[in-house]
């Protein structure tokens, strides 16, 4: 961070693939078995910003570049008529076997079938304030039997499946479902209280170029939403605050010192602060 401080924001996690190809078929599964992700807002911005940073350094110096324009220009005017236009004889030549190719493995696609299996046993996603050992909600996600289909340009995601590792003699299929949960941290109990309750979903997704899109989406559970005062007010300060932080740093933002002390009233009381000096 910009403390210089390092913070652990994805735990240990097993994931386990297995892909099955032949002549008609690609059938390609994931199972991953549990993995944290504990994100803060300085966190969260430092995240987004990455990508930024990282695009500026890459982009080269305007001397380089009219050094390599030059040189460009140098080339094609070393070059005689003739030369240029065998030479875009040959690049028509080539493109043509290109597409040529491209047309026949587009053709090939269409009459494989693939296949994606994914099922995430436990997701859990941790977000804090800005004091790393405060938490202020956490998300518990799993993603259960999710298959992908695809051939002859259809796409369909049905409310069943079976896993490619399955034997051949075992015909059980899986339900497919989304469990999501989520609670909030109460800071005067210092515990977590249930926020959404368990909540259960499925969708199915039917996608072709007669019938067009169809998503079909299945609640298999009620859903509970528990709004006390002090969930209210926890997250009018926080939703606000995380979202903020979701935009890249400034140049001049990157330099600047975090401040090191915060006072925040979450109570439904008034506070009056008085400070005496010397």
């Amino acid at each position: 961070d910009q403390q210089g401080l390092s913070h652990q924001v994805l735990s240990p996690m097993s994931l386990e693939s297995t892909l099955q190809v032949d002549a008609q078929s690609m059938a390609l599964s994931l199972v991953q078995k549990s993995l944290e992700m504990k994100v803060r807002p300085s966190i969260a911005q430092i995240l987004v910003t990455v990508p930024d940073v990282i695009a500026n350094s890459m982009k080269s110096d305007s001397e380089a570049e009219q050094v390599a324009q030059t040189d460009k220009k140098n080339v094609i005017d070393a070059g005689s008529r003739c030369q240029e236009s065998t030479a875009v004889l040959r690049a028509r030549e080539y493109m043509a076997e290109a597409k040529q190719r491209a047309q026949l493995k587009l053709n090939e696609a269409r009459t494989r079938t693939f296949r994606a299996f994914l099922q995430f046993e436990r997701l859990t996603l941790l977000l804090g304030s800005d004091v790393e050992t405060i938490p202020v909600i956490r998300i518990h996600i799993a993603l259960r039997a999710l298959e992908v289909r695809f051939q002859g340009g259809q796409l369909s995601i049905p409310l069943t499946a079976s896993s490619p590792e399955k034997n051949e003699g075992s015909c059980e299929s899986q339900k497919q479902a989304l469990q999501v949960r989520a609670d909030i941290f109460n800071f005067r109990v210092r515990r977590f209280e249930p926020l959404l309750e368990p909540f259960e979903l499925a969708c199915q997704i039917d996608k072709s170029d007669v019938q067009g899109l169809t998503v079909q989406l299945q609640g298999r559970r009620p859903l509970l939403v528990n709004v006390t005062p002090a969930a209210l007010r926890l997250l009018a300060w926080y939703v606000p605050h995380f979202t903020s932080s979701l935009s890249p740093l400034s140049g001049s933002a990157r330099e600047q010192v975090p401040t090191r002390y915060r006072l925040l009233n979450l109570t439904s009381s008034v506070i009056k602060l008085e400070f005496q000096g010397r």
